[in-house]
């Protein structure tokens, strides 16, 4: 994924669509923290290695020089990241994950048919192929993410009382390391963490239907689109997205 930009620049909503004033400091107050964890995640790829583990595993190499009898060579390098990841994919992941539910106060027929229930809804979630990238993750930045959790679709309205659920979904997936930052100064995310933020690339129209403050948002570029692919497009409506950030808040125990 190329480097995207941390300018926090906010769309503002004006007239009688826009935020109140104590909502819109709330979210540039939680701007600017991303954006300083982002810029510190930045200088720790670097320093780290972990941007050349990746460039190296992606086989971009700078050129090695071999000096012999007959002058100058240009030997190609060999792949050694790629091959230890691969290996790793292979001795990890060569086994489907399996639930096993053991009783305790049920029946052990009611076990068994819980688990042949719970198995294939993991299986329907596609676990296994999220965690080969998790993998990948671990091996060449040392860590990776994985979010699990239950999401409700509604229409309707609280106040009015037509407030329907349409949709209940488990869901399981990876998360780009990329897309998770944290307060600085946490030795051992997410234990330790004050506040952790997950990126959410979600396209315009949807989020324009989804939030009614939202109607007159004008989107921005995907964050893998380089600058110049963009300005050349000639129908920008196709990648425009909107990137939308989620945050909890350990001090308020709170998802905004």
């Amino acid at each position: 994924m190329p480097d995207a930009s941390y300018d926090t620049n906010v769309q503002q909503i004006e007239g009688d669509d826009a935020p109140p004033i104590d909502d819109r400091q709330q979210v540039g107050k939680w701007l600017d923290r991303i954006s300083i964890a982002r810029k510190s995640a930045e200088k720790w790829e670097e320093d780290s290695g972990a941007k050349r583990f990746i460039d190296e595993y992606n086989g971009k190499f700078d050129a090695v020089t071999f000096y012999g009898y007959k002058g100058r060579i240009n030997v190609p390098p060999i792949n050694e990241v790629f091959a230890y990841v691969q290996s790793d994919i292979a001795a990890t992941n060569n086994r489907d994950p399996y639930i096993s539910v053991n009783p305790k106060t049920g029946t052990v027929v009611g076990a068994k048919l819980w688990e042949v229930a719970l198995n294939q809804e993991w299986r329907t979630l596609k676990t296994k192929e999220e965690i080969e990238f998790e993998i990948i993750d671990k091996d060449l930045v040392g860590f990776g993410w994985h979010k699990v959790g239950y999401q409700v679709d509604a229409q309707g309205s609280v106040e009015e009382g037509t407030l329907q659920i349409t949709d209940e979904r488990l869901y399981s997936e990876r998360v780009n390391w990329r897309d998770i930052v944290w307060n600085i100064g946490a030795k051992r995310p997410p234990d330790d963490c004050v506040w952790m933020a997950q990126r959410i690339v979600r396209p315009l129209m949807e989020v324009r239907e989804t939030y009614p403050n939202a109607a007159k948002l004008e989107g921005t570029q995907h964050p893998e689109v380089d600058d110049k692919s963009y300005q050349d497009a000639l129908y920008k409506d196709d990648i425009k997205v909107a990137v939308t950030w989620e945050v909890w808040d350990h001090e308020t125990r709170m998802i905004y």
